[in-house]
């Protein structure tokens, strides 16, 4: 099964565009467009997002410290060395995620569990 397969049906989802299913508890939830399974993102993609950007404020800290640091490097060195550390770093984060072994979606039920539940 390839990471971007539907874990109930194992047909791709990879670049479709998938619908939105409310959920009571709050958590973002899609509808496969082949069975209809109720899906939600899997956790951490890479290694270090969970830690850098878990909760809001490590994702504003992390915003924060980014911008500074693109800043200082932009000053001190220039703009085509800053842009170019900029795209290094978009490579390697969308590489982390596209390569990673982990599936992108799991099974999610409305009261939360991982047990299948179609619409």
């Amino acid at each position: 099964m390839s990471r971007f397969d539907c874990p109930n049906c194992g047909r791709s989802l990879r670049w479709r565009l998938l619908p939105h299913v409310p959920q009571s508890n709050g958590l973002l939830a899609f509808s496969c467009i082949h069975c209809g399974a109720v899906l939600r993102y899997s956790e951490h993609e890479l290694p270090l997002g969970g830690w850098f950007w878990e909760t809001r404020v490590r994702s504003v800290v992390t915003f924060i410290v980014g911008a500074a640091l693109f800043s200082g490097v932009a000053s001190a060195m220039g703009s085509a060395i800053s842009l170019a550390l900029v795209a290094w770093v978009a490579v390697a984060l969308f590489a982390g995620y596209s390569l990673s072994p982990k599936p992108a979606y799991k099974l999610l039920n409305e009261d939360g569990s991982n047990r299948p539940q179609h619409l």
